[in-house]
């Protein structure tokens, strides 16, 4: 909304000016609409929160009209354009325990920031924008050393990939991956070369002059030379004699470097190892730690599959115009068949589409703009492909449904102003490239039935309040029609009926003025000047003077009817009144003559005009009671949807009954980290164990397995009891591989409590889901204290527990 303000601010400042808008606050209020609605919140938990923002435009006609004085919108929909059919594909990858878990941590951060106990120095939402892209992209981004995934979103399309590149092997039809996160570092990579030129300021003699990384198994000095020649941009790139260059690659094992080094001379590039102990390297290194980027991730995994590693490329390889060139016409000749970039790097002025049959979306980008270069870089003329595959990645219950999410709501704005069609007076629909994004963000988003709950109920609010108003209208309707209305007609029927009488009066006594017991024609001109005379004489008379100052005084009669002169206190001035059947005022001057026989004429003649407004307004009075007769009775337009919506509450409250009922999700990851941090209990190999930790306030931590319940608890001796703070035991089911609360004790606030899983209800659920949540929070306190078992030497029997610990 900003920017069309910006733009129109720019090149339209005094149309903007010459419509009375001077500020930003102006031409919001006049053209856009703030809307509240629900939104997933950005730390990916699935949960809802409201937001209020600019949301759509109102006065579309009269904005676009101001626009399009400066601006030629062209579209899509209204080009030729020879484009092949698309079809788009949402892949939905399910989240691992670790992206669970990190999910969680971002609403526990995303809470503590939002209450303003933690430094924003220390973590903001944009800390939690970030890492909930990373996790959303591959757990691995958060620490190299987690497990790959095989389910993730990454290995998905690893596996779309090669299935297309095998299926299309006789076309080499191309792919092209699009992934704006985790680019590959050029100062990672081991596979490159350098060039070095003696130099005696440096510390060892030698300077390097040039850079490539990025080369292929077979790249040898020939190439290098060959490679140089090409691309020396000025004499001083070119290779000189005793220029040492050294190439570097990976070994076939990936375990170490192996380097080799040859001096130009004459022309020729002769092979001299000795050289690299000039430059403090050796033949052979050790591998350095590689750092984690999806890009080498997918092109690794390509090649282990079979693809050859040629006929992959990464955009970043590519730095100047001429390569890229080269790199696309390559593409569209289905030499290289896969390519890796980035929104900037490969969206517009890209030409590689030819050959391109799928495109794959990994992440999904800030901007609309930014998913329509993606989308046009394959969805575009000149390809020979009559269909094409758009594959969309997204992680269930992550930060994708979120990136979605605002996708949807910027494209939205923007599809109201940015259209071909004709604009409505206001605009708040969804169109279909923002609808789109919506279903995305809805696949990954969780339980859509809680997003659908919460329009249902803004809807029944806003159906309910306009319900309301029209109740109200009906209330002024009918006061209207039994009395409003027959009054004022009755009012306007009389007014119009005395007001004629009076223009007939006029009309019988035209021209005749009486004052003082003289009579005066204003037909005949000295008898007018006579009459004006004396009329001023009476406005002047000072005993009529006195009297009109408290109330309106008679001085006489003009055209049959009864003249009076009065002073208006409010403003300051004379005033006439011509009364027959009613009264009509003028304003005097009394300090002229004629001129007040002028204005006594005008009022007249302004009679017959009132008569004329007051009849077109009788009319009007009479048509609108008609048709209030008509509307009073009318019901409610929107009752039948009003109706419908409260029916799919109803049946949603119904279905999300059912699945909190069903729902187990919580239980199964409890269940999970339960074995996971306490697996000797739940294998049944011990059935107690305590825990301790460092500091007099850390009270023990034990976790005992009796049957199938397991109890988790801190425990502390009061006056000789033992107390728990607090404890919770859980229902193992080993089938189904769930761990489901069954009580909850606090000993020193005497608090106990049992939840009957065997009779379950909503309510019950949500109380259960709460104490799941309260053990997560516990266990990580208890990880995070470092708490560690007691080690008994042997096995020994427990009397009290009548167990083995």
């Amino acid at each position: 909304m900003t920017e069309l303000y910006t733009l129109m601010r720019y090149l339209q400042a005094g149309l903007l000016k010459d419509v009375g808008i001077q500020h930003f606050d102006e031409w919001a209020a006049d053209f856009g609409e703030v809307v509240t609605d629900f939104e997933l919140k950005p730390e990916s938990d699935g949960q809802y929160q409201l937001k209020t923002r600019f949301a759509k435009f109102m006065n579309l006609p009269e904005l676009m009209s101001m626009f399009k004085e400066c601006a030629d919108i062209k579209t899509s929909d209204t080009l030729p354009l020879d484009r092949p059919e698309k079809d788009v594909k949402e892949v939905v990858a399910e989240p691992s325990k670790i992206q669970r878990k990190a999910i969680k941590s971002l609403g526990k951060r995303a809470s503590k920031i939002r209450s303003g106990s933690v430094d924003p120095r220390e973590d903001n939402m944009l800390k939690i924008t970030s890492d909930g892209r990373k996790i959303g992209l591959d757990q691995r981004l958060l620490d190299p050393s987690l497990p790959d995934d095989p389910h993730s979103k990454v290995n998905m399309c690893v596996r779309n990939v090669f299935d297309i590149y095998e299926q299309t092997k006789a076309q080499r039809s191309t792919q092209l991956i699009f992934c704006d996160l985790s680019t590959p570092k050029p100062e990672s990579r081991q596979d490159c070369f350098y060039v070095y030129r003696k130099n005696v300021a440096k510390p060892l003699g030698y300077e390097m002059i040039r850079k490539k990384v990025g080369i292929k198994a077979d790249f040898g000095f020939d190439e290098v030379k060959k490679h140089i020649k090409e691309n020396a941009q000025e004499e001083s790139d070119k290779l000189r004699n005793g220029d040492v260059v050294v190439i570097r690659r990976p070994s076939e094992d990936m375990e170490s470097i192996v380097s080799q080094a040859a001096v130009y001379t004459d022309g020729v590039l002769i092979p001299d190892n000795t050289r690299l102990e000039d430059l403090e390297m050796s033949e052979i290194q050790d591998m350095p730690p590689k750092g984690f980027n999806v890009y080498d991730d997918i092109k690794d995994k390509l090649i282990a599959k079979g693809v050859p590693e040629d006929e992959i490329a990464f955009i970043h390889d590519y730095d100047t115009a001429e390569k890229k060139q080269k790199l696309f016409d390559k593409m569209n000749a289905g030499e290289i068949r896969v390519l890796l970039g980035s929104t900037s790097k490969c969206g517009a002025g890209m030409n590689a589409q030819r050959k391109m049959i799928a495109l794959h979306h990994l992440d999904c980008p800030m901007r609309p703009s930014d998913m329509e270069q993606r989308d046009g870089r394959i969805w575009r003329q000149g390809n020979e492909n009559k269909q094409v595959q758009i594959y969309r990645y997204v992680t269930d219950k992550s930060f994708d449904s979120y990136l979605y999410q605002m996708l949807e709501n910027k494209q939205r704005f923007i599809s109201q102003v940015m259209t071909s069609k004709t604009p409505e007076r206001t605009c708040s629909d969804i169109d279909e490239q923002a609808l789109d994004y919506a279903e995305v963000k809805a696949l990954c988003a969780g339980n859509s039935l809680i997003k659908r709950e919460m329009d249902l109920q803004g809807k029944i609010k806003d159906l309910k309040m306009e319900k309301s108003r029209y109740s109200e209208r009906i209330y002024e309707m009918q006061d209207n029609i039994r009395v409003k209305y027959p009054n004022q007609i009755k009012l306007l029927e009389t007014n119009i009926e005395r007001s004629k009488a009076d223009l007939d009066t006029a009309e019988n006594n035209a021209g005749i003025l009486r004052l003082g017991g003289r009579t005066y024609d204003m037909n005949d001109p000295e008898s007018k000047k006579a009459g004006a005379e004396a009329l001023n004489e009476a406005l002047n008379n000072p005993k009529n003077v006195s009297a009109a100052v408290s109330r309106q005084v008679e001085i006489g009669e003009y055209c049959g009817m009864k003249l009076s002169m009065l002073f208006d206190d409010l403003m300051k001035s004379w005033k006439g009144c011509l009364e027959g059947d009613k009264p009509h005022y003028l304003d005097w001057n009394i300090h002229t003559d004629v001129g007040n026989i002028t204005r006594m004429d005008n009022c007249i003649s302004h009679i017959g005009k009132e008569v004329g407004k007051s009849e077109e307004k009788l009319e009007t009075l009479k048509a609108e009671l008609v048709q209030m007769e008509q509307d009073v009775n009318k019901p409610f337009a929107k009752s039948d949807e009003l109706r419908a919506a409260e029916t799919e509450l109803d049946e949603v409250h119904m279905e999300l009954t059912k699945f909190t009922l069903t729902d187990d999700t919580a239980q199964k990851e409890m269940f999970e980290r339960l074995v996971e941090m306490f697996t000797p209990i739940l294998t049944g190999d011990i059935g107690y164990q305590k825990y301790t930790a460092e500091g007099d306030s850390m009270e023990p931590f034990i976790v005992e397995m009796e049957g199938d319940v397991l109890t988790l608890a801190h425990i502390y001796v009061q006056n000789g009891d033992l107390m728990w703070d607090p404890r919770i035991d859980f229902k193992i089911d080993y089938e189904d591989r769930k761990a489901t609360p069954i009580s909850y004790e606090m000993s020193g606030l005497g608090i106990y409590e049992d939840y009957d899983i065997e009779n379950p209800t909503p309510q019950l659920m949500e109380k259960i889901n709460e104490m799941l949540d309260y053990t997560d929070g516990w266990l990580d306190n208890v990880e995070a204290k470092d708490y560690e078992p007691i080690v008994f030497e042997e096995k020994a029997h427990c009397e009290e527990h009548g167990r083995d610990i």
